[in-house]
């Protein structure tokens, strides 16, 4: 079948055919260049919001430590200015009945300054619930007095109890 058509109506249908390339053409380039650029937009947007949430968690925990250093500071304020160490843990001693079998003495690291005073603690023959006990008792006030390390927690050489020793630490306002 053989189709006469003018000029006029040949110019018509390669414009039309034209137009549906283009049509296609655009159709394919859509996908392969802006749209590739939203999809890689949209996952940088997850990022940042991942990102987001992230330093949200970070700022939460920055804020936490500051409050409990914020509590360390008010118990070191309210602690007595002349607070020492040394006698505080020999009233603990006492108050376990534990001073007939510890040797207390001052100690003194390379890196300890006299803002961090510290005293070194041996322990002969007691038993682990009056260890617990005796550090219990360090921990329950507010004067912030922690064990700094356990050298050496090991059977007593008469096999009565524990021998212990073990650094205990604070810090001055």
């Amino acid at each position: 079948m053989k189709l006469n058509l003018d000029p006029r109506e040949r110019t018509g249908l390669a414009l039309g055919a034209l137009a549906i390339t283009l049509v296609i053409a655009l159709l394919a380039y859509i996908p392969a260049g802006p749209y590739r650029q939203f999809e890689e937009s949209r996952r940088e947007l997850e990022q940042c919001k991942r990102d987001l949430a992230m330093m949200h968690l970070m700022k939460e925990d920055e804020e936490d430590r500051l409050r409990r250093q914020e509590r360390i500071m008010e118990r070191l304020a309210t602690r007595p200015s002349n607070f020492d160490i040394f006698s505080y843990i020999n009233n603990k001693l006492r108050e376990a009945d534990l001073t007939g079998r510890a040797q207390l003495e001052n100690y003194r690291t390379r890196r300890a300054t006299a803002r961090q005073p510290m005293v070194q603690l041996r322990l002969q023959g007691v038993t682990l619930k009056e260890l617990i006990d005796f550090l219990h008792k360090v921990y329950s006030g507010d004067d912030l007095v922690v064990m700094y390390k356990l050298d050496r927690l090991q059977p007593a050489h008469n096999n009565r109890g524990l021998d212990c020793e073990l650094t205990l630490v604070t810090v001055k306002a």
